[in-house]
């Protein structure tokens, strides 16, 4: 699941390289790349993981394997709850992987993009559209795997985000965070907050790397240690 401004196809080189063994779905958001007839208030990170549990069942995952990246990270915890809550719904995550998400909600994004969020969100749509709908703007954004969308939906977003954040792990599901402690978007209290977290957890539930150069923005030598630790999290027994 990747992060609130990405598009599905752009993962399509990662996971053609490092997890080609494994059958693998990149879901699109609702709202996103025109995908607009889905018919769901988008109201909380609730009402995106419930929208993603008709698209797994159709699909005939059960006892799956989830990366969650940035926003993605926040869809995948509460789905992961969400499924192990719901005894009814016959799957389950056994395995996931946070990577550079706010777990923390508004107090896990830096102060760069809680300033940049804060100014966009007092711009109106009518003079953004001008904006989104640029082709020098559009392209320099997907060269980096971002899609502009309605400014009507980033806003619905990024309060979501904003007003989201987790209280506690899930229960028996083996977990790895990856954090970047120098992640120009998102803070390093979320490692500090998952590390306070996983003391209380069962012992060997939760794992914790912090890698420079791995998260948002980050290097190609830190997104190839990072990927390196969720493949090695992944394959093992």
């Amino acid at each position: 699941m990747w992060g609130f401004a990405s598009y599905k196809e752009y993962p399509a080189d990662f996971i053609l390289v490092n997890l080609s063994d494994y059958t693998v779905i990149v879901p699109e958001y609702p709202y996103h790349n025109g995908f607009n007839d889905v018919d769901i208030e988008l109201v909380s990170i609730k009402s995106i993981s419930d929208y993603l549990i008709p698209l797994l069942k159709h699909e005939g995952f059960d006892d799956f394997y989830a990366i969650g990246f940035s926003m993605g990270g926040l869809v995948l915890l509460d789905l992961a709850k969400g499924l192990y809550a719901n005894t009814g719904l016959e799957m389950r995550v056994k395995k996931m992987v946070i990577w550079a998400s706010p777990v923390l909600g508004d107090a896990g994004i830096s102060d760069v993009s809680r300033l940049l969020s804060g100014a966009y969100m007092k711009v109106s749509d009518e003079k953004l559209l001008p904006l989104h709908n640029g082709e020098v703007l559009k392209t320099a954004l997907v060269r980096r795997g971002i899609k502009p969308f309605h400014p009507t939906w980033v806003k619905k977003y990024l309060q979501i985000i904003k007003s989201s954040g987790i209280s506690s792990l899930p229960d028996s599901i083996l977990q790895l965070y990856v954090y970047d402690p120098a992640d120009i978007l998102v803070s390093n209290k979320n490692a500090s907050y998952v590390s306070r977290l996983a003391e209380t957890a069962r012992q060997g539930l939760v794992s914790l790397v912090q890698i420079k150069g791995g998260g948002h923005f980050g290097t190609k030598g830190g997104w190839e240690i990072a990927t390196q630790h969720i493949k090695d999290f992944l394959v093992e027994a």
